[in-house]
């Protein structure tokens, strides 16, 4: 799969977990397939992997994600998407901290 190859490093005082993320976008759809996640030593922490592309509403997007650490093998994350609903008008009120400590 053709993508772009992207650097992203925090601004020296920016208030950031990491060092810096590489990461691999789609040329065809704009979809993260692949990023790497470093610490503030350059050392390699976690690689993120997408998979399993279906069409979602209006586009066709990842759905499943696995995060892997490099230092705990055998250990991941794994999110899988079921459905997704895009342009869905969310009301102000929803991002309430009130409304945010009782969403699940």
């Amino acid at each position: 799969m053709e993508c772009y190859k992207i650097e992203l490093i925090p601004l020296p005082d920016a208030a950031v977990t990491w060092g810096k993320v590489i990461t691999w976008i789609t040329v065809d759809g704009f979809n993260q397939w692949e990023a790497e996640y470093y610490d503030e030593d350059s050392t390699i922490v976690n690689v993120m992997n997408a998979s399993d592309i279906k069409r979602m509403g209006d586009r066709e997007i990842p759905t499943k994600l696995e995060i892997d650490p490099v230092n705990k093998k055998g250990n991941k994350t794994v999110l899988v998407i079921n459905s997704m609903i895009f342009n869905q008008p969310i009301s102000e009120s929803f991002f309430s901290q009130q409304n945010m400590k009782s969403v699940k």
